[in-house]
């Protein structure tokens, strides 16, 4: 079974990509514990115990430009309701159960960044795709 890409290395090849705000030391000391708040279940942004939910799986290249991207690093980082499979199809593990820690707190943190920059491409599909 392939194993799906993990969110901090999509993450960090967004970052170059785009001329963030956070440093790199710092981008990477966030996903790290994004990552580690994955295993845990308590987000690393709010310290509060996150939902356990299956989720879909997306599939494609996953590309968070700025602001964006220091704004979910920083703010958000576990309000994300799918996981990312990477770019190329797998039939058996998009069948396949998937599940992921969500954070109330960092949904709330999504919704009031999108409402002001509602004129991003990111806070549309956030508006349009957020269960409020």
């Amino acid at each position: 079974m392939r194993a799906l890409v993990p969110i901090a290395a999509l993450l960090m090849a967004a970052a170059v990509a785009a001329s963030a705000p956070l440093s790199s030391a710092e981008a990477d000391r966030l996903a790290t514990e994004a990552l580690h708040a994955q295993d845990t279940g308590v987000c690393n942004i709010h310290h509060i115990r996150m939902q356990k939910k299956t989720v879909p799986i997306h599939w494609g290249l996953v590309v968070i430009e700025e602001p964006h991207y220091s704004a979910h690093l920083s703010q958000f980082p576990h309000a994300r309701e799918y996981v990312n499979g990477g770019c190329e199809y797998d039939a058996k593990e998009n069948k396949a159960k998937h599940w992921r820690y969500v954070c109330p707190a960092c949904k709330r943190a999504e919704w009031q960044w999108a409402l002001k920059h509602r004129n991003l491409d990111e806070a549309k599909w956030i508006l349009e795709h957020s269960k409020t």
